[in-house]
């Protein structure tokens, strides 16, 4: 820097200013300097600015100190230097006007300065001629202060940000610091909680033990926490107290700093825990369950004390111990349990798999108990981390399901007892009653006269009753078992209660009793019922009625109670002046096998079934009888049931009883008679004669074998109950032959076994129905009718219709039309049964769909089903010749069937056509 000898000569021979500041311009490190007004130029600066700025005296070539500033100074402190310069120019005499801005290194960097300046001397007007600066390097003390500032900000950033609440309080407990959280808790601001005693916030029974707390503070230990809830504004809040003690070189306490946690939730959430934990050991206590846990990774094991007392493990020492080894465990269970338990811990733990197992422990004593464990997996990303879950002690459980068990197995036997006896009593009864009521038939048909018509009679109504007791027992069992469902036909009151009397007529006459019949006139002629059921319980109790009046009448009343638009509530009542009932007996007459009196069953007979059957009959009906009895005047029983009212289009218009028409019987139908019982034998043979058919006869099942393969029949009549070969295993060896024929072959089971079981083992052997001994020429002729009827496949009619209405009615197109199909029903003959027998499916395919339409028009179901059955057959993967000539042979006969039938239509339509005038 150069500066003028001159000048410098000007400020030296100021020996007053120079003297005063002379010692202080060789030896100061600051920046000293002297300038002159107005221009400022600068008279002195010392050597300390080189050594600050790093530059020398030669390499800087400013006379103006405005210059030499507006060089240095940093633009961002322009403004305020300008301000400086203003106050100083304005400033009294000797009054130091100072600043601190930044001046620029050699090195580029700012430094920052403190400058102060005064004017030490002025004009006679007051203008300011020279001044005198210091100018002192601040940027140590400048960087501390906003290292310290920043820390102090960032610390103020800190505590504001977290959810914690802080205080600073001094050792007599005045707050000097809070942050928002701390205040905001108390509905208070921060710089309102400055000054105020920690006390304020405390509850009252808190200072002395605060007090005593801080006193524990000491330079070993200057931190501590504590958990203590206060009560707030907003409620009772949980906090976690960490609190640290200041202390001064004289290790006295200086000040305190407390940080609070809100623990609430978790406080709340660990009581709620340590209260679960209490009830589930309660619980696992009561249930008797235990729980456990096993980390794979540190192969340790954790149970819970129910696991122990179930187990029966009490020694610490054993407990300890079974937590680091497993085997324990293992040892004392079975080879077999053993092996299932590690496969299912392995499935848990490879495959992810839940599941649960039962097994034999032997606890420490030797005794056995049953244990079911639930084995869980804990899977994260894929992995099981750990297996958990729970044992039971399900001992007690075994012993019950062991007892159960036996229990079970004991009614399973007394009800097969039941069974079988039922089953055979059935059988033995109702065999030789077939043959007797049949005979007895049989021989009522032959119009005998005088005494042997009259002794049939009865012996028919014996043999009737017999059978009625027989069914009674039935009843009762499968009604017991709930087998038995109400049917829903359309049913005539009136003719139905007329019928029912007049078949106790005879009875009643014989007893000279007399039999009278009451019917509301207002009852609805027809509603839906069941009148198998409901004639079933009128016959119990008129007939029980009859049974025990030695003299006097048996009144029958029907009345109507109640009528809606759809419903009929209508009261049956039977009244008798017979022996009557003890009223300490009524609530057991409707058991099983019970009377009034064991002298009932003695005197008049009976098996005590009939009331206990049309109790449970009533009970479908949501009814039930209701009693009324003197001893020797009588008894009154009656029942109310709701019937729907029968729509007029659903009464049947005439009633029709089983007929037998016989021209539509196939003259050329072939039956087979399959029964041991020569009696029943040339029972079921003159019934058939009846029909027209002459059955053949074989006596066992091995002969009903041969027979069905050595000829051609419509139906087989099966008896079930045969020596060497019973008639089940003789339908399954008929099933078992190869061939489309035997598959299909019916086979009608005969026996007198009406049991349940016996029906659903007739549909298991691929039987075609059932047929009960003893049974009528027409419940023979209704299960043999769908397979001797003759069948006429052609609706000729209709056919004519659909091919042309206009000509329908002309006697030669419809000759016309016959031929034409005669014609295409001989080429299909010819070739379709050539595919069957050559196993050629798409030629067969090809022909069936040509003659569809034909198929569809004549409406040939049977054909239509023969057809799709064979294409069926044809696309399997197994052929046998048997199976394809059997069915060569029923397209055959199939189609000569309906070839004739044209050929019949084409004479009658001949016939019609001469006779038309």
């Amino acid at each position: 820097m150069q500066i003028s000898k001159q000048a410098e000569g000007e400020a030296l021979s100021n020996n007053q200013t120079f003297d005063a500041i002379s010692y202080f311009w060789q030896h100061t490190p600051d920046i000293l300097y002297v300038c002159s007004f107005p221009h400022r130029e600068i008279l002195y600066i010392n050597k300390s600015f080189s050594d600050i700025f790093g530059y020398t005296t030669d390499e800087i070539d400013c006379r103006n100190l405005n210059d030499l500033v507006a060089f240095f100074l940093h633009p961002d402190d322009v403004s305020n230097f300008a301000h400086f310069l203003e106050k100083l120019h304005q400033s009294p005499k000797n009054e130091i006007v100072s600043i601190e801005c930044r001046f620029k290194h050699k090195n580029g960097n700012y430094l920052w300065q403190y400058i102060r300046e005064m004017i030490i001397e002025r004009d006679p007007l007051g203008e300011p001629l020279k001044s005198i600066g210091i100018q002192e390097n601040i940027q140590e003390r400048k960087t501390n202060e906003i290292s310290l500032s920043s820390s102090l900000h960032l610390y103020k950033t800190i505590v504001e940000s977290q959810d914690d609440i802080i205080c600073r309080f001094l050792p007599d407990l005045t707050l000097t610091f809070v942050n928002k959280n701390y205040a905001n808790l108390w509905g208070y601001e921060p710089a309102e909680v400055i000054g105020m005693p920690l006390t304020h916030f405390l509850r009252p029974d808190q200072p002395e033990k605060v007090k005593n707390y801080l006193a524990s503070f000491s330079p070993s230990k200057p931190f501590s926490k504590e958990i203590e809830f206060s009560i707030t504004p907003k409620g009772i809040v949980w906090f976690e107290w960490a609190t640290r003690a200041f202390f001064n070189k004289e290790d006295e306490i200086t000040e305190f700093q407390s940080v609070g946690r809100d623990i609430t939730k978790q406080y709340q959430t660990e009581l709620e825990l340590r209260e679960n934990e209490t009830l589930l050991k309660e619980s696992q206590k009561i249930a008797n369950i235990g729980s456990w846990l096993y980390r794979i990774d540190e192969q340790k094991a954790k149970f819970s004390d129910g696991f122990f007392d179930i187990l029966k493990i009490c020694n610490p020492y054993e407990k300890k111990l079974v937590t680091h080894n497993l085997k324990i465990i293992f040892q004392r269970l079975s080879l077999q349990d053993r092996w299932q338990l590690k496969r299912k811990i392995i499935a848990a733990y490879r495959h992810h798999q839940e599941s649960q197992y039962e097994f034999c422990y032997i606890i420490s004593s030797g005794e056995e108990i049953y244990i079911n464990i639930i084995l869980k997996p804990h899977i994260v990303e894929n992995k099981t981390l750990w297996l958990y879950g729970i044992i039971q002690d399900i001992t007690f459980r075994k012993k019950r399901e062991t007892e159960l068990l036996l229990a079970k197995k004991r009614a399973e036997e007394a009800v097969a007892s039941k069974q079988h006896f039922l089953s055979t009593m059935s059988h033995e009864i109702r065999n030789p009653l077939n043959a007797i009521i049949g005979i007895t038939r049989l021989l009522l048909e032959s119009h005998l006269g005088g005494e042997i018509q009259e002794n049939l009679k009865n012996l028919k109504f014996s043999a009737d009753n017999l059978l009625a007791i027989i069914n009674n027992v039935l009843d009762i069992n499968r009604i017991e078992s709930g087998k038995i469902e109400l049917e829903r036909v359309p049913l005539n009151i009136k003719n139905l209660v007329e019928r029912i009397k007049e078949s106790h007529k005879y009875l009643a006459i014989q007893k000279n009793i007399d039999l009278k019949l009451i019917i509301d006139a207002d009852i609805p002629t027809w509603v839906i019922g069941d009148p198998i059921r409901l004639t079933q319980v009128l016959n119990n109790l008129i007939g029980n009625a009859i049974k025990f009046t030695e003299k006097g009448f048996v009144k029958i009343e029907v009345l109507l109670v109640n009528e809606t638009f759809h419903t009929a509530q209508i009261k049956f009542s039977v009244s008798d002046t017979g022996i009557g009932i003890p009223s300490e007996k009524i609530p057991y007459i409707f058991d099983s096998f019970t009377q009034g009196d064991s002298s009932t069953t003695r005197k008049f007979g009976g098996s005590g079934l009939g009331l206990a059957i049309s109790k449970k009959i009533l009970e479908l009906y949501h009814s039930s009888i209701q009693v009324e009895s003197k001893v020797n005047q009588g008894s009154t029983f009656s029942f109310e049931i709701i019937f729907n009212k029968c729509k007029e289009d659903s009464k049947p218009h005439q009633q029709y009883s089983v007929s037998i028409p016989e021209d539509t019987i196939r003259k050329d139908c072939r039956v087979l008679l399959v029964e041991d019982n020569a009696v029943n034998r040339l029972v079921a043979t003159r019934f058939l004669n009846q029909l027209g058919i002459q059955p053949d006869i074989a006596e066992t099942g091995k002969e009903a074998l041969q027979k069905v393969l050595q000829n051609h029949y419509d139906v087989v009549l099966m008896d079930l109950q045969m020596p060497e070969m019973n008639g089940f295993e003789a339908t399954q060896a008929i099933r078992q032959q190869i061939g489309i024929y035997y598959k299909k072959l019916p086979i009608i089971a005969l026996t007198a076994d009406a049991m349940p079981e016996t029906k659903e083992k007739i549909h298991n052997y691929l039987m075609n129905g059932l047929l009960t001994k003893p049974f009528t020429p027409e419940q023979l002729f209704e299960v043999i009718r769908p397979y001797i009827q003759e069948k006429l496949p052609i609706n000729f009619q209709k056919l004519c219709d659909k091919t042309d209405h206009r000509l329908a009615k002309e006697y030669d197109f419809q000759i016309q039309v016959s031929e034409l199909y005669i014609k295409l029903f001989e080429e299909y003959q010819l070739n379709a049964c050539h595919a069957v027998q050559k196993n050629q499916p798409e030629i067969f395919r090809f022909y069936t769909h040509k003659i569809k339409t034909a198929i569809q028009l004549l409406e040939l179901q049977e054909l239509d089903k023969l057809t799709q059955e064979i294409k069926n057959y044809l696309s399997c993967e197994k052929i046998d010749s048997s199976s394809l000539q059997n069915y060569t042979s029923l397209l055959n006969n199939e189609c000569q069937k309906i070839i004739a039938i044209l050929n019949q239509n084409i004479e009658q339509l001949k016939l019609k056509y001469r006779s038309t005038p």
